[in-house]
């Protein structure tokens, strides 16, 4: 099951990574002009764990 953190509070990178190990998270404060805003990484990684509903119809057709 994929798991991924979102830290919603300011400064707990540091922490999270103290008490969990160097783990991929996404931190809502994190502010680098090189990477994708927190709401499009987000958004990114919810679209890998869903299915569209036309991918669904499609393998329930093949199915049929």
């Amino acid at each position: 099951m994929p798991i991924l953190p979102l830290l919603q509070e300011r400064d707990l990178e540091s922490v999270f990574n103290e008490k969990c190990g160097s783990y991929h998270l996404l931190d809502k404060y994190k502010n680098d002009d090189t990477q994708l805003p927190f709401d499009k990484k987000l958004k990114g990684f919810l679209d890998l764990l869903t299915v569209s509903d036309a991918l669904v119809k499609r393998v329930h057709a093949a199915l049929a």
